[in-house]
């Protein structure tokens, strides 16, 4: 049967993310990878609304040290690299992980 939708949908943002770094490029990347999949379920604006979410939530967990916003957050704070990644490496992942799964509550909730 494979992945629900919505957990394929974080999972590939996810991915993404922890390999190339950009959460722009993880969104766009996880979009254009489920797109035609979604298209031909025909979800409602809102189900794809909380698609959306998913896809967000995944585009910023485990951000670390190929993540400008990473430099960025220890520059500012005047944290080390270790810090940095016990601090905002762990609140980005639970920042997108808990979007997610409101995300995928909400998808499930429109179904």
């Amino acid at each position: 049967m494979g992945l629900p939708i919505a957990i394929t949908c974080f999972v590939l943002a996810a991915a993404v993310r922890i390999i190339q770094g950009s959460a722009t490029v993880a969104c766009l990347t996880a979009v254009g990878l489920v797109m035609p999949v979604i298209e031909q379920l025909n979800f409602s604006g809102a189900q794809m609304a909380a698609l959306s979410i998913c896809i967000a939530g995944g585009s910023i967990v485990v951000s670390h040290v190929n993540d400008a916003g990473f430099w960025l957050f220890g520059k500012f704070t005047g944290a080390t690299e270790a810090q940095t990644l016990k601090t905002w490496t762990m609140m980005e992942t639970i920042l997108g992980t808990v979007g997610a799964i409101v995300g995928m509550i909400a998808f499930q909730l429109l179904s």
